[in-house]
């Protein structure tokens, strides 16, 4: 049985109880009359709605906390932290993982992580590792001119 399943369960017991409580209560000190008819029977009216009520609020707290309870799991399923003094390499960008083996960043954040990684290049790389594009045909007529 599920959690959420067992607090309705719980709540729906504790609605009832307190049902019972109220009746025992009411044989003991308020009506003389035999117990299974204020438990069932012969419940007075006002009796009966209120008992309603409280089991109705049992009820409605039990689905309320089944419900925090869901998203808390959510919650912690989502999370997963990096945490700690990660041994980098300064020079490559490997890490070193806790047996001692080096690996890419992006394998060893993978691994512990739910995250993906997609690969771009920035525009101050791409500035340094691109060739430099040719100039065009109107620049290096101009060029051959300059130079005669």
């Amino acid at each position: 049985m599920r959690a959420e399943d067992k607090v309705v369960v719980a709540s729906l017991v504790l609605g009832l109880t307190a049902w019972v409580v109220d009746s025992v209560l009411t044989y003991f000190f308020i009506h003389p009359q035999p117990f299974w008819d204020l438990l069932i029977a012969d419940v007075p009216r006002h009796d009966l709605y209120a008992r309603s009520l409280v089991l109705v609020c049992f009820l409605i707290f039990g689905i309320l906390v089944c419900r925090v309870l869901a998203q808390q799991k959510q919650a912690l399923e989502e999370i997963r932290v990096l945490r700690g003094i990660l041994p980098i390499c300064s020079y490559c960008k490997k890490i070193r993982s806790d047996r001692g083996y080096w690996q890419e960043v992006e394998a060893y954040i993978r691994e512990r992580s739910d995250t993906e990684f997609s690969h771009g290049i920035c525009p101050d790389c791409f500035a340094k590792l691109s060739p430099p594009l040719p100039k065009s045909p109107a620049d290096s007529e101009a060029e051959t001119v300059d130079e005669v």
